[in-house]
């Protein structure tokens, strides 16, 4: 996985506090899928996050084939605390916002020993998905209660996405804090359970959402960034890749492996490695840069362009 901004002097956690995903120096990288919605996409921006029945039940046969076991995120990172050896080729499988589809979907494969964490939003439960309208997205039936119960009782973990998916970067103290405590006491009184793992709505976070989620109670946390999980990994800080259609089962193969294409896994290390020398030298907060890949990628830009950093970089 790409070096993180969370191993610079501006640390969000104490070491002690802050959890990693993996201790174990000998543990292989972890990928976690990214899915959402499952059904046929009626256009281009749709078929970037939904696949069809038949490509997931394609996919879950080359994990089958070979020899990845799947888990949600809760689970995962339980035996990483307690410091338990994950299985060989253990792959993270996720789905974000709780849309219908996954009941009918995600609960054959249940019932087959899929496991994998659904991350809800929970004001939008028995009701239209209307929260990505600013994106020209069609609304879309979201789960029932009974539905949501019937999938953790068969395995499925349950993870906070937030009440009604905000960007939480805009949002004030005390609303941040309802949206991640209301929505976590919400679920965990619908299912009786405890629920301590949450996903960033869009992906969008900061220092501030950063900590918050960690002071609501959260143990784990996952993101959209790209690539896999490894040592430098922030258990709050989840990294995935996202699945559509465009990944069939010679890139979800190569996904697996590297977590993008080679092409794009050598740039985003290589602006991931940046980061703390962009960060000092604009004086700006690491965590933010590596929360907003666009800014980061034109400050890199700018500095390369600068004759007094081409050494270092060219020493590299």
């Amino acid at each position: 996985m790409q070096h993180d901004a969370m191993h610079s002097s501006h640390e969000p956690h104490t070491p002690r506090e802050r959890p990693r995903i993996i201790r174990a120096l000998n543990q292989e990288p972890i990928p976690v899928l990214m899915y959402h919605a499952f059904g046929e996409p009626t256009g281009a921006l749709e078929a970037s996050y939904t696949v069809t029945a038949d490509l997931f039940r394609r996919h879950l046969a080359l994990l089958r084939t070979q020899g990845w076991t799947t888990l949600g995120i809760e689970a995962m990172t339980q035996r990483i605390r307690a410091g338990r050896t994950l299985p060989p080729r253990t792959v993270g499988m996720t789905v974000d916002d709780g849309f219908s589809c996954i009941h009918e979907q995600l609960g054959p494969e249940l019932e087959r020993g899929l496991r994998a964490t659904a991350y809800v939003v929970s004001g939008s439960l028995d009701a239209m998905a209307r929260f990505d309208r600013d994106l020209g997205i069609r609304a879309r039936p979201m789960l029932a209660r009974a539905q949501l119960r019937e999938l953790a009782e068969a395995g499925l973990e349950v993870g906070s996405h937030t009440v009604n998916h905000p960007d939480l970067r805009t949002l004030t103290d005390a609303a941040l804090e309802n949206e991640l405590i209301r929505s976590k006491n919400d679920l965990e009184h619908l299912l009786g359970v405890a629920v301590t793992t949450f996903a960033y709505p869009r992906g969008r976070f900061d220092r501030r959402v950063h900590q918050a989620v960690a002071d609501a109670g959260y143990l784990s946390a996952c993101c959209t960034l790209g690539g896999l999980n490894d040592t430098r990994t922030d258990a709050l800080l989840i990294r995935r890749i996202q699945v559509g259609m465009h990944i069939d089962e010679t890139a979800l193969s190569q996904a697996l492996k590297h977590g993008a294409r080679l092409s794009s896994r050598i740039r985003s290390r290589l602006r991931q490695s940046a980061i703390p020398l962009i960060a000092a030298l604009q004086g700006r907060d690491p965590l933010d840069l590596m929360a907003n890949p666009l800014t980061l990628r034109g400050s890199i830009r700018s500095r390369v362009a600068a004759p007094s950093l081409r050494p270092a970089f060219e020493r590299d």
